[in-house]
Order: structure tokens, then C-alpha cells, then sequence
């Protein structure tokens, strides 16, 4: 007897009696690949959490993220789909980078929709200069020598004329 059902995670149908499969509650199934992967986003995602809530610790010098700071963080989440990772590389980038002032932010973190898109930009330009050296060797390189030879200048002198009575007799005689 086949026992079709659909998968939790990546909703196709699978016969549960021909492939591995992980029960994800009560009457529902998985394949064990895709609860797998599930199981693991969620741990990266509790991690980049705790990074970023270590790091406002760190920010503002508390033992604890207050809740102003909580629901901001849920809002980017879950209002502009911003992720806990790149929150935390928000805020780097704003306080370390370009030098922030944490005294302006009131003890929260509302600048980081303002300066998510460039840190975006900054930290996947980045990204891109290290793909593009990744395999440059630096023991191979020699760059060539330019020799830039500027010619010394040449002062001109402008010689001055003296005035002299003498020259002023003879222009009103002749």
C-alpha cells in the first residue's frame, strides 16, 4: 500500500514507504533531506541572532538587548525582510567604518534601514575584489619600474628698468 504525502518543507508529494522521511508533527511528513536543511538554517539563523544581540551589547555597553532594541530588530525582519546577519553588518558598518556617533542613536538602532543598502554595496564590493584575487599570486608579481624624469624649471628674470632723470631730459628735448 502506497502512503503518498507531501512534503513540509518543499511540498511535493513523495511515498513515504519508498523514500527516507522525518515525521515533523503529528500528520505531518518530510523528506529527511529537506528537514535536514531546515533544521540547519534555523541554527544559522539562531546564531546570526546571537551575534547581532552580543554586538548591540558590545555597542552600547549593556548586559542586555532592552526590548525598544527587540522589536526594532523583529520590525526589519519582519517588516523589510532585512536578516540578522545583515543587521549586524548594518551596524558595523555605520559605527565602525564611517565612524557613527552612538550618542545620536537614543540607545537603539533606527539608523540601519537608512544605511542597510550601502552597507549592502560596501560589503559585496568587497566580496567582489576578493573573488577577482583570489587565485592572484603575489610571490609572481613584479610590477615594472616607471621612471618619471621632470625636468628642473627654469626661472626667467625680469630685468628691471631704473628710472633716471637723465633719460626723462632727453625724451622732452628731442
Amino acid at each position: 500500500m502506497a502512503h503518498k504525502v507531501k512534503c513540509y518543507y518543499c511540498q511535493q508529494i513523495f511515498d513515504r514507504d519508498k523514500e527516507p522521511f522525518v515525521q515533523v508533527n503529528g500528520r505531518r511528513y518530510a523528506h529527511k533531506l529537506c528537514a535536514e536543511k531546515a533544521e540547519t538554517h534555523v541554527e544559522e539563523v539562531l546564531d546570526d541572532k546571537g551575534k547581532l544581540e552580543q554586538y548591540i551589547m558590545h555597542l552600547f555597553g549593556d548586559t542586555y538587548v532592552s526590548p525598544r532594541i527587540r522589536k526594532q530588530i523583529n520590525d526589519y525582519v519582519n517588516t523589510y525582510n532585512f536578516t540578522y546577519s545583515g543587521i549586524l553588518k548594518a551596524l558595523t558598518y555605520f559605527y565602525e567604518i564611517k565612524d557613527g556617533d552612538k550618542d545620536k542613536a537614543n540607545n537603539g538602532i533606527g539608523i540601519v534601514p537608512y544605511v542597510y543598502k550601502d552597507a549592502f554595496n560596501y560589503y559585496y564590493n568587497l566580496w567582489l575584489a576578493q573573488q577577482k584575487n583570489k587565485d592572484f599570486k603575489y610571490e609572481e608579481y613584479h610590477p615594472e619600474e616607471v621612471v618619471i624624469k621632470i625636468p628642473r624649471p627654469q626661472r626667467s628674470i625680469k630685468k628691471r628698468q631704473l628710472f633716471t632723470f637723465l633719460d626723462e631730459g632727453e625724451n622732452e628735448e628731442g
